[in-house]
């Protein structure tokens, strides 16, 4: 994880699952995200990997999924990338671009794409901690008096 503060992390694409990943993705991270590779910087062994299997190599998939089960957390991992595109379309104020690159996504718009110079990092920061302060906050209990009206049908 290397010394210094840290801010965000470059992930290198040849590694991603995702044919359409760019070759560099530099990730913003919230500020609690930060303050939880500062606590497991703390508790490895210098180890390259930030949450290490107990053999000390990645993680697979599979003891990912296992768990996100274990600890109650109603998704699955790649749902949450779901559920992040979600909420930032429908509750953020953020542009489509941003969160389509916060999720590395690959504009297909050859055009665009030659004229886009800027990763929109300081903004996909922006939306990262949002999206932090949204998944952290205690949860509402929704009751059927603060759903929206339904509308009749019209005949």
């Amino acid at each position: 994880m290397g010394g210094g503060r840290l801010r965000f992390r470059y992930l290198d694409g040849a590694r991603l699952s995702h044919e359409d990943v760019p070759p560099s993705h530099r990730v913003p991270l919230s500020a609690r995200a930060v303050e939880i590779l500062q606590e497991a910087r703390e508790l490895s062994d210098d180890a390259d990997l930030v949450f290490p299997s107990p053999a000390g190599r990645m993680l697979s998939d599979s003891t990912i999924s296992k768990l996100v089960r274990e600890n109650g957390i109603g998704c699955v991992p790649h749902g949450m990338r779901s559920s992040f595109r979600d909420w930032a379309a429908e509750c953020s104020d953020a542009p489509r671009e941003v969160y389509e690159l916060a999720l590395a996504h690959v504009n297909s718009d050859r055009v665009e794409a030659a004229y886009r110079r800027s990763d929109l990092f300081e903004k996909r920061r922006e939306l990262m901690q949002e999206w932090a302060e949204y998944l952290t906050q205690a949860p509402t209990a929704v009751t059927p008096s603060s759903l929206p009206a339904r509308s009749e049908p019209s005949r």
